[in-house]
């Protein structure tokens, strides 16, 4: 039986991209795993053999077709009824893995007794150029829980988890555009213990096409809500949750919010640069779209949390000297 079972949903990528994503998952140092690839474009008649012509020559890739375009947690909860590995580890078709990603968590995972990690990202192009590194201090597991409550701290295609944990949740429920914090919030709410691997272990590509693109609203009033209602998270239906969302995400609002989220992110970037500019930017996103206003709130709460931990490590660290 395979120790790492690999997930990954296929649609409509790019052949280049889908080439680099797998080879980066079979050239891994820890090469005892299983690779499920769960073809969701039955019309994607290239990838489909390209793929077929991988898995002829590596009897590790196991490959899934839907007669019909499901989705992506359809695709991925496929693959989890499918897996035999003690971990499950996510992977996007767009992404690249360092070699040694799986090693490297695998040991993170096991040296803080956690149950599922994400690790530190450096975001490339979509012509694979790189744009920043995402690397994070190595916080303890209980910062990264009271931060989750504020905001989703774990890339998804970065996860490496416990194959128990996916079972004792059910896998993914479907709420579109949110269903991986709503994994991670219920995750949390049974007692999981998660975490960010400090390394920087993938490339993950932004796309500009993605979900979080062009439904940003959708996603920050999904997340909200699902926040307000961490204490009950498992009774929350998708029907609740969309009719609470419709009610705020209009064609207007999604607009605006996402023309706040271009200036907040320019002006992030020009403060980077030292540009008065972004300062100004900063400042105007809110007027914009009130709904920016919640993200420098959390943005500003969870400083302060890190802040806090922070502290505490260096404190502990003075009574041992002393």
């Amino acid at each position: 039986m395979p120790q790492i079972s690999v997930i990954m949903g296929v649609y409509k990528e790019p052949k280049e991209y889908l080439i680099l994503s797998i080879e980066s998952i079979l050239n891994q140092t820890f090469s005892d795993l299983e690779y499920i690839i769960v073809i969701d474009d039955p019309d994607n008649v290239e990838a489909q053999e390209m793929i077929e012509e991988y898995r002829k020559k590596d009897s590790r890739i196991i490959v899934i077709k839907n007669e019909r375009n499901l989705g992506l947690v359809a695709s991925l909860n496929r693959a989890l009824s499918e897996a035999k590995g003690n971990f499950i580890a996510r992977m996007d078709a767009d992404d690249i893995s360092d070699m040694n990603r799986f090693e490297e968590q695998l040991k993170y995972l096991r040296q803080n007794s956690l149950d599922l990690v994400g690790c530190s990202l450096r975001r490339i192009s979509e012509t694979g150029k790189v744009i920043t590194k995402m690397a994070n201090r190595s916080y303890c597991q209980e910062c990264i829980s009271e931060t989750l409550l504020i905001d989703d701290g774990i890339a998804h295609p970065s996860w490496f988890g416990k194959y128990s944990i996916f079972v004792k949740l059910k896998g993914y429920r479907d709420f579109y555009s949110c269903e991986d914090y709503d994994f991670l919030l219920r995750a949390l709410h049974i007692g999981a213990k998660l975490g960010v691997c400090d390394k920087i272990l993938m490339s993950y590509r932004i796309n500009t096409r993605g979900i979080s693109r062009t439904n940003s609203l959708r996603q920050h009033l999904s997340s909200k809500f699902l926040r307000e209602n961490y204490e009950h998270i498992e009774n929350i239906t998708q029907f609740e949750l969309e009719r609470i969302v419709e009610k705020r995400n209009t064609k207007v609002n999604a607009q605006l919010y996402k023309k706040a989220l271009q200036i907040f992110n320019i002006g992030l970037d020009d403060l980077k640069k030292k540009k008065v500019s972004g300062i100004m930017r900063l400042l105007y996103a809110p007027l914009v779209s009130p709904y920016i206003i919640d993200k420098y709130r959390r943005i500003y709460k969870i400083r302060k949390i890190r802040k806090r931990y922070i502290n505490l490590s260096k404190s502990d660290a003075v009574t041992i000297e002393d």
